[in-house]
């Protein structure tokens, strides 16, 4: 896929030709990369969910020209939830907090929150939906909150307001340092939450390059009927047919359903969510970041007859971004008079989008818009005047960003030299800004970082750059236990090595614990563990079994083979600094290892065969991608 933006004079050209199409009762509205619409009453093979998905005469993902939008005509767009989570890459989650659940050393899993969710989607977890606590941006749970907030806003049940100055989680609720000290609320206590000091750009990043991929791919962004809006890569997604518990009578049984299994940055695990309650997709590469979600700092924000606060994603009604015949999930919403600045990542390059007024002022409103980079630049990068609602949403771009650390959206009431027929002061400015995208060069952070954070159990070992580009990673859905793996792949003849320094080994770091998968291939790699340049034997290697996720409704689950698990001792080493080096080399025409979990644990709990067992040899969370901390 080439790596140009949207080619928005196109798509303003198709507008004017499709615009007869919305007046069609086709089920489906489908805009593409290339800016052609098409509207189908089905799919001629497929769906959204299958890479071979396709439209009657046309490829819904083609390498060329991919989809970027589409929606199901036959549902509807929900109604505001009352009870949510907001997180930092825009994503929402209906449903309210549970608990916060710390970091644990003992099975890798970052500090979290546990969501009881009011919506479509499932979690893997039995308790809930599992939350990295340094991705939530706002939760509330009190009904519809204010546009904008002050980072560190709490709003009391009973109706006070704090402005905190930092604010962390507790086990069930939060403490804020405010001026008059530290206070402690429970998350019952609280119908507002804005958490400060969140990082909105690591998370926009993470949503495209956490999956350190060679192959860029898409990255999907789903709404669902009951107002969920989920971000994830579409390497990392595939549907499957979830068959009722048979236990169940045949007359209560419900129907199978087909659901779609993600995993989404921000999740500890995988996330359910049923196909037939999607009701609008976006589709983008991983190098195109949208600018709707970005750090935005509001420079100016007048009122005229009204006051309609800017919006992300949304209108400045709070509905659907529409101009035309597009109708779009990401974007802006302002109004006249306003000046807004975006902090742009490293590494940027273009700017692209369209920008009409919005479709219910009609033939209302008249203004002119104008964009900068940064707050120094005196000359426009781009200039609109007197722009109306009976016009058609005018192209911006592709604008060059080298250089550049903000991007400046105006939107200017039209006074001077305004049409005679154009209504007067700012009634009907509702300006949307569709599909505004941020072309990137590459990822900021460093590949051998991705790695670590992105197979389980690397956190606590350096991988070097060389052996970081030698790698492949890839996701394998495995069925039987139904999640996303991490599978590790090279076809260097030298494989790549981990290191790790241990500075003290004690009886609760005693043991190094290896598990991956699947056999047939381990038996075609060379794994060694090396202390101080001295290789170690392992203790044990041995098949590791567990429960189908399938046969959870039996009684007892039928067990499968999850891999293999090798183990080392270090009591050798108690009481002092080791240096351990953990190599990894493949026969030639091996395939990848599914890393399961690689820690450090006591060896009193697990002890080589003939002796007695005192615990539990492999965590049960380890087995899980998602259980890699940040």
């Amino acid at each position: 896929m080439p790596r140009t933006a949207i080619p928005t004079a196109t798509l303003a050209c198709v507008i004017l030709l499709a615009t007869g199409l919305s007046a069609r009762a086709d089920r489906y509205w489908i805009l593409f990369r290339d800016g052609t619409m098409v509207l189908a009453d089905r799919f001629a093979d497929g769906d959204a969910w299958s890479d071979n998905a396709q439209l009657p005469h046309r490829m819904l993902f083609a390498a060329d020209n991919p989809v970027c939008t589409l929606r199901d005509n036959q549902l509807e767009l929900p109604p505001p939830v009352a009870s949510y989570v907001l997180l930092a890459n825009g994503d929402v989650l209906p449903g309210r907090v549970l608990k916060y659940v710390p970091a644990s050393v003992d099975d890798n899993r970052p500090a979290h929150l546990i969501l009881a969710p009011r919506c479509c989607i499932e979690s893997a977890d039995a308790e809930g939906l599992t939350v990295r606590a340094d991705r939530v941006l706002r939760i509330v749970s009190g009904g519809p909150a204010p546009v904008h907030s002050a980072p560190g806003t709490l709003v009391f049940a009973d109706g006070k307001t704090l402005v905190a100055k930092s604010v962390r989680f507790s086990e069930d609720g939060v403490k804020a340092l405010s001026d008059d000290g530290v206070v402690n609320a429970r998350f019952d206590e609280l119908v507002e939450v804005h958490v400060p000091k969140v990082d909105r750009m690591a998370a926009v990043l993470d949503d495209g390059f956490a999956l350190p991929l060679h192959d860029e791919g898409l990255v999907g962004r789903l709404e669902t009927v009951d107002g969920a809006v989920i971000t994830y890569r579409r390497a990392a997604a595939r549907a499957d047919v979830e068959e009722p518990d048979p236990r169940t009578p045949q007359r209560n049984r419900p129907p199978a359903r087909r659901l779609a299994y993600l995993r989404p940055s921000w999740s500890l695990d995988t996330v359910r969510v049923p196909v037939d309650a999607v009701f609008q997709q976006t589709f983008r590469p991983t190098y195109e970041l949208p600018l709707s979600l970005m750090r935005a700092t509001v420079l100016r924000e007048d009122r005229g007859i009204h006051y309609w606060p800017w919006r992300r994603n949304r209108n400045v009604r709070g509905e659907r971004l529409g101009c035309g015949p597009l109708v779009v999930g990401l974007g802006l919403g302002t109004h006249s008079q306003s000046q807004i600045a975006f902090d742009l990542p490293v590494g940027a390059e273009q700017f692209t989008a369209l920008v009409g007024l919005d479709n219910s002022v009609g033939e209302q409103g008249c203004v002119t818009l104008r964009v900068f980079h940064d707050r120094s630049q005196r000359k426009p990068a781009f200039e609109r005047e007197y722009l109306r609602g009976s016009d058609l949403p005018v192209p911006i771009g592709p604008l060059d960003l080298s250089g550049a650390k903000q991007l400046i959206l105006m939107t200017n009431f039209a006074h001077n030299g305004r049409p005679e027929d154009a209504d007067p002061l700012d009634v009907g400015d509702h300006v949307n800004w569709l599909l505004p995208t941020v072309t990137v060069r590459a990822d900021p952070v460093a590949r051998s970082v991705r790695l670590r954070q992105f197979v389980p159990g690397w956190n606590r070992w350096t991988l070097n750059d060389v052996d970081a580009e030698r790698l492949i990673a890839s996701v394998r859905w495995d069925r039987r236990l139904g999640r996303w793996e991490a599978v590790i792949d090279t076809n260097h003849p030298e494989g790549f090595t981990l290191e790790r320094a241990v500075p003290e080994v004690s009886d609760a770091t005693d043991l190094l614990e290896l598990v991956v998968s699947p056999d047939e291939e381990v038996e075609r790699w060379r794994i060694e563990l090396s202390a101080d340049g001295e290789v170690l034997e392992p203790i044990t290697s041995e098949p590791v079994m567990g429960p189908s996720v399938r046969a959870r409704h039996r009684r007892f689950p039928e067990q499968i083979d999850l891999g293999m698990v090798f183990r080392w001792d270090l009591q050798a080493f108690r009481g002092r600094a080791v240096k351990l080096a953990l190599k990894a080399v493949p026969e030639r025409g091996a395939g990848g290892l599914q890393w399961r979990s690689c820690i450090l644990t006591a060896a009193a709990a697990n002890p080589p065969p003939g002796r007695s067992r005192l615990g539990r040899a492999v965590p049960e969370k380890q087995g899980d991608l998602h259980s890699r901390p940040r």
